[in-house]
């Protein structure tokens, strides 16, 4: 589904995608790092437009925070 999104949101998307995985990567036992706050203006401003992406996250097993 990513892949459908317009070049500019994609590229923004992925951007964002990899960071998170990142900090996984970097910090495993970081429990902050493995939530997703959509209250963060990375997840509502290249995230959110990029269709797929919040599925994506959910896929690699992060979480919502609600806090």
């Amino acid at each position: 589904m990513l892949e459908k999104n317009d070049i500019e949101i994609q590229q923004s998307a992925l951007k964002v995608l990899c960071e998170l995985c990142d900090n996984i990567i970097k910090y495993p036992e970081e429990d902050k790092y493995r939530r997703i706050r959509i209250g963060n203006p990375s997840i509502t401003d290249k995230l959110l437009p990029a269709s797929g992406a919040i599925e994506c996250l959910f896929e690699l097993g992060f979480i919502e925070d609600r806090v």
